[in-house]
């Protein structure tokens, strides 16, 4: 027969592990959800578009000169960006500004 303190003892062990999986599965709910996930269509919870009507354009914004590598790695890895923003002028320590041939290669 057990003794009673063996008995308290198994007792608490069995709480003290079926509190947190009771807490996982309840509180915190780590079931995949598809409300937690980003929408894949363009609406709202309440059906509105949400972009009111406006076109959206997708684009880079680089300090660095763009060159064919980095042109090729972002349209495999995103897509062929609608704008590339780029700095004009010099900016010293930061970035060469846009030349005429960097123009016509990004066009």
């Amino acid at each position: 027969m057990l003794n009673k303190r063996f008995l308290y003892m198994l007792i608490g062990v069995v709480v003290l592990i079926t509190i947190p999986i009771f807490l996982n599965m309840v509180v915190f709910d780590t079931k995949p959800d598809s409300s937690n996930e980003p929408s894949t269509d363009e609406s709202n919870e309440d059906g509105s578009d949400s972009n009111d009507g406006k076109q959206i354009y997708w684009g880079v914004d680089s300090a660095s000169s763009v060159n064919n590598d980095l042109k090729q790695c972002v349209e495999d890895n995103f897509g062929k960006p609608d704008v590339w923003g780029r700095y004009l002028g010099d900016n010293k320590g930061v970035s060469k500004g846009l030349d005429a041939d960097e123009v016509t290669f990004l066009l």
